[in-house]
């Protein structure tokens, strides 16, 4: 018989589990990010915040748990401060990302 205590060990620790692969994506991201980066000099001012905020989920969902969702969506923020971080944000050359994928420029879309 399960109780209610033991579903909630199981969940908590499904949501651990996610939360740390959510991590180590987000870490992998920003390892990547480090190669043959455009603007090497700045990138890595640019990282600090990304850096501080990996340091500091582990410590802050000790004591205030996010959900999944909740863990996502700030995983997800951290990957695109990466993204910004990686090309100096002024740099990101979401123009040509577009041009290439749907074959319109973004700057010059109605």
């Amino acid at each position: 018989m399960t109780t209610r205590s033991d579903a909630t060990t199981v969940g908590s620790r499904s949501r651990s589990n996610y939360q740390l692969v959510l991590g180590a994506v987000v870490v992998t991201a920003m390892l990547v990010s480090l190669v043959r980066a455009p603007y090497p000099d700045q990138m890595y001012l640019q990282h600090i915040p990304t850096v501080l905020a990996l340091l500091a989920w582990p410590a802050v969902t000790r004591r205030y748990p996010l959900t999944n969702a909740a863990a996502s969506c700030f995983a997800a923020f951290l990957l695109m401060h990466i993204l910004g971080a990686r090309y100096i944000y002024s740099y990101v050359p979401y123009d040509h990302w577009s041009q290439h994928l749907f074959g319109f420029d973004l700057q010059h879309a109605p």
